[in-house]
């Protein structure tokens, strides 16, 4: 699977790929909310799913999160934040097909997630 992943910690973004590499997956890094709308739309056909931070300086991930479905409604979104409550934060019509992710991330936790959502996927 070719993923997504929008943080604005480099560090973060270093560790992710470390970890999808690991189960076999491809990762396209974006340390800016506004950069990732644009590269988002230049390779929708390729991204499988969006791994999105909520907290950056730029734009809110909520903020990322609606533009991205604008130009892709069904693409799964593994919303990744410190806020254990962030689910709350995210509109109703946002929250189809978005899977949480809390931090710090746990490697077989978020590979677990990312094979669940490639398994759905195929079967749609």
């Amino acid at each position: 699977m070719k993923i997504l992943v929008v943080d604005d910690e480099q560090m973060i973004l270093d560790l992710v790929v470390r970890i999808l590499e690991k189960g076999n997956h491809k990762a396209i890094t974006v340390d800016s909310g506004k950069n990732s709308i644009s590269i988002f739309e230049q390779n929708k056909e390729n991204i499988d799913i969006v791994i999105l931070d909520h907290n950056m300086p730029d734009i809110s991930g909520i903020e990322v999160l609606k533009a991205i479905r604008k130009i892709e409604p069904d693409i799964p979104c593994l919303y990744s934040s410190g806020e254990v409550n962030i689910k709350k934060k995210i509109p109703e019509e946002l929250k189809i097909n978005t899977y949480f992710l809390v931090k710090p991330y746990q490697a077989l936790s978020m590979l677990d997630l990312v094979t669940q959502i490639s398994h759905k996927k195929i079967k749609k």
